[in-house]
């Protein structure tokens, strides 16, 4: 007889005396899966579902944390990260420096706005991101942010913000260009190597760009960011799919998030 065929019999044998059969119950009921799931917004009083991770965005504009040149204060993400603890919740936010028309337009601060950086008239009005000079101090904010969040094991994550409407990174009519092909993590365009510095700033990244001084002329500048080495980042997915190639490729570790998909307006 063919040995093995009379291996594998035996195998079959082992298998048909030493396998039990369990039949599990049935349960409709909802599961939590940390890391991966949908929230809704803290002063939503009735969550669909059980919910582990506190967020928060609304209110959280960069003038209220930055109220000077170097002075930064981030006690109330510290308090809230006390709350949702003693909640056995973790805490979830993003910092924007652009928001919707009803929520205020432009958070940049007023101390530097009035150094010169351009804002730009729309509806709502946005800090025009190409500014090298906005660019520096939104830099400067996000690394003090880093140096007192990054690692904390009450932050569950925090949203990659820095462009677009609630700086979700959304595309802007007449303004967004890709400077190639959109499919893409390269780009040549002012706007491009505004993203990718902003992105830098979170991801961690180097380089030598071209940006506007504040006379709105052409100039180069280089920056080195560390970024986030230890919090998870989620990056909004808002239209722009330059910004997804470009942070994906440098950092496989980075979450993504769908803004909105609870809402009535945009069920299926």
């Amino acid at each position: 007889m063919n040995i093995q065929l009379v291996a594998l019999s035996a195998f079959l044998l082992i298998l048909q005396t030493t396998c039990l059969r369990v039949e599990l119950p049935i349960d409709n009921s909802a599961f939590t899966n940390p890391g991966i799931g949908f929230q809704a917004f803290a002063n939503r009083d009735n969550p669909i579902l059980e919910e582990t991770v506190t967020y928060k965005r609304k209110d959280y504009g960069w003038m209220n944390f930055n109220t000077a040149e170097n002075s930064y204060d981030f006690t109330e993400i510290l308090s809230e990260v006390s709350k949702a603890k003693l909640a056995n919740k973790t805490f979830s936010f993003r910092i924007a420096n652009m928001k919707g028309l009803t929520d205020g337009g432009s958070q940049v601060p007023a101390w530097l706005v009035s150094k010169g950086i351009k804002i730009v008239k729309g509806n709502p009005d946005f800090p025009d991101f190409r500014d090298c000079t906005f660019q520096d101090y939104w830099g400067k904010f996000i690394t003090a942010m880093i140096n007192v969040l990054d690692g904390n094991d009450g932050i569950s994550f925090i949203d990659i913000a820095g462009y677009g409407n609630y700086s979700s990174w959304n595309w802007i009519d007449g303004y967004t260009d890709c400077g190639g092909s959109c499919d893409s993590g390269k780009g040549t365009s002012l706007d491009f190597q505004a993203r990718k510095r902003l992105l830098d700033v979170f991801i961690g990244g180097s380089g030598t760009i071209t940006c506007l001084d504040l006379n709105q002329k052409n100039t180069s500048v280089s920056y080195n960011y560390d970024g986030f080495k230890q919090t998870q980042l989620v990056l909004p997915y808002a239209g722009i799919r330059q910004n997804h190639y470009y942070v994906l490729t440098k950092r496989s570790d980075i979450g993504l998030r769908q803004d909105c998909a609870g809402n009535p307006d945009q069920a299926p």
